[in-house]
């Protein structure tokens, strides 16, 4: 994100959580969500027209997804990587599928992202990641594991 003073975007945060009508958001939320505060970086994921990173501040963290704050608008539907920061090096990533993007400020979109399963992890599973896309209903694909005893 572009530098800022951090005390107006903890303000800015702060404002964006008295919005959140709780109990609209408990109906439409699978999982609690927990407020955290960090510093990240999102990677676009096959996107030639987005080659560099862009660093973004997390608001939320849930089991399904995360909120965060962008000085960039992003597209519904577009997938990304987030690499989580800790004093400037990666500690964790994840795939997140972009849900909302809504302007909250000068500069400034609250996003909404969804997590995926790592299209690799699919295709280690036996599921083609090209065969995605919404019409998809739950399908039951065989996969056969070998015990830790026989692969060693």
């Amino acid at each position: 994100m572009a530098p800022q003073d951090p005390h107006i975007l903890l303000q800015t945060l702060a404002k964006l959580e008295h919005l959140r009508d709780p109990r609209r958001a408990k109906s439409h939320r699978r999982f609690n969500r927990w407020v955290v505060r960090g510093d990240a970086e999102i990677h676009a994921v096959n996107d030639p027209d987005n080659p560099h990173p862009l660093r973004i501040h997390i608001r939320d963290v849930s089991w399904g997804g995360l909120g965060f704050v962008c000085d960039r608008f992003l597209l519904a539907q577009a997938l990304w990587r987030v690499h989580f920061l800790y004093q400037e090096q990666v500690v964790g990533h994840q795939s997140v599928l972009v849900r909302h993007c809504r302007q909250v400020g000068d500069g400034l979109y609250l996003i909404g992202g969804q997590f995926v399963i790592d299209a690799g992890l699919m295709c280690l599973l036996g599921v083609d990641p090209h065969s995605a896309c919404t019409s998809d209903g739950p399908e039951i694909i065989p996969a056969f594991f070998q015990a830790p005893s026989e692969v060693a």
